[in-house]
């Protein structure tokens, strides 16, 4: 008995860790498509710790008079654990390709292994598949318990591959991909040992904590991102530059500066709210577009209907050909009717002299100077 109120206090304080990010990103205003699947996930934590409890607590007794009711509180268990883990590999999923249509399409082959557990857990039921109790209600490993485990390293595996595949894609680890990585490092090592070792309370309160610091990590990434386009925002920008401009070679630092021509007319013919649209669906086509370019490419909403793009780039040629790409998938999106009327964008690039500019607002000024040139000319 004094193990199960250990294990019982154990469970509780997980659940009551889980209360946090759940009820801070729930009170939220505006909730992306992550934190909602990362809610969900939470939610089924908390679902997984409760029926945890109620295993534990039904192990040596026969619930209800029948050992049916152990049986059903233990197949709820497996389906829960297996749908908590696939929901965290949606969520890796979306961070790391931020594709919902995707994502979507990729989750129907991503949930075979979870169907494969809930039929595992349901036939247990009746064999002794996964898991099956003696007369007094005592649970046993079945003869394919060890496939469940398998099932569930799918999820867990398939995130890591994915976090894997992120880090060639950005030009560093951030802050939330080293919280991902620890969340499928603690998985991993507690799953392993309580599937060796029955009786061992780890692995459910390791995620709890996993998603905790998950969390934290969201909330740190609202700080330097723009709530409207989802973009860097001008903190972080403001870093980031003065960053750069302390790093080696310097003078190969380039910075784009784009402005949304005639964007106060949309404001004023559509309304304010249809404008912050238009900047919405900007900030994510700026995105795609400047996606093509090298890792460390930075891009970032200056402010009102201004973007920035930083990034190193040896020759002015190869400069002109990413102002022209960006114009041209500007000018695309506005022929098929993506914007309320036609948009363009001007363009203005500067490339960093450490002798003539003595800080970033000079190479900002010079770009500034350059976009009202090209602005001018149109």
């Amino acid at each position: 008995m004094e193990t199960y109120i250990i294990y019982l206090e154990s469970n509780i304080f997980a659940i009551a860790i889980l209360f946090i990010p759940l009820l801070g990103l729930r009170h939220s205003r505006k909730q992306a498509v992550g934190e909602r699947i990362f809610i969900k996930a939470a939610i089924m934590n908390i679902v997984t710790l409760t029926l945890d409890i109620l295993c534990w607590y039904c192990d040596g007794r026969i619930l209800f008079g029948s050992l049916y009711a152990n049986k059903i509180v233990y197949a709820l268990y497996y389906i829960s654990s297996g749908s908590f883990v696939f929901l965290w590999a949606l969520y890796v999923d979306f961070r790391v390709y931020a594709d919902i249509d995707n994502m979507r399409r990729r989750m129907y082959p991503l949930s075979i292994p979870l169907v494969a557990i809930t039929a595992t857990a349901i036939i247990s039921i009746f064999q002794n598949c996964i898991f099956y109790f003696d007369s007094a209600g005592g649970y046993h490993r079945g003869e394919f318990f060890a496939l469940n485990p398998a099932l569930v390293g799918i999820f867990v595996l398939y995130s890591a591959v994915l976090l894997l595949r992120r880090r060639h894609i950005v030009s560093a680890i951030t802050r939330g991909d080293c919280a991902m990585f620890t969340f499928i490092a603690i998985i991993t090592v507690t799953g392993i040992l309580q599937s060796f070792f029955y009786g061992l309370n780890i692995v459910w309160m390791g995620t709890a904590l996993s998603l905790l610091i998950v969390y934290s990590a969201i909330q740190n990434r609202h700080t330097m991102l723009d709530p409207l386009t989802g973009l860097n925002n001008r903190g972080r920008f403001d870093y980031y530059l003065g960053a750069s401009l302390s790093s080696p070679h310097p003078e190969h630092l380039c910075l784009m500066l784009m402005d949304v021509d005639d964007f106060k007319l949309i404001n004023d013919k559509y309304g304010h709210t249809a404008g912050d649209i238009v900047l919405s669906k900007m900030g994510e086509l700026l995105a795609k577009a400047c996606s093509q370019g090298h890792r460390s490419d930075f891009l970032a909403r200056y402010g009102g209907d201004e973007f920035v793009l930083i990034c190193r780039r040896e020759d002015d040629e190869t400069l002109i050909k990413i102002a022209q790409y960006i114009k041209d998938c500007v000018k695309d999106a506005s022929d098929a009717g993506d914007f309320p009327s036609p948009l363009s964008l001007s363009i203005g690039w500067a490339r960093y002299d450490p002798k003539d500019m003595l800080s970033s607002q000079d190479l900002i000024a010079a770009a500034d100077r350059a976009m009202y040139v090209d602005k001018n000319a149109m």
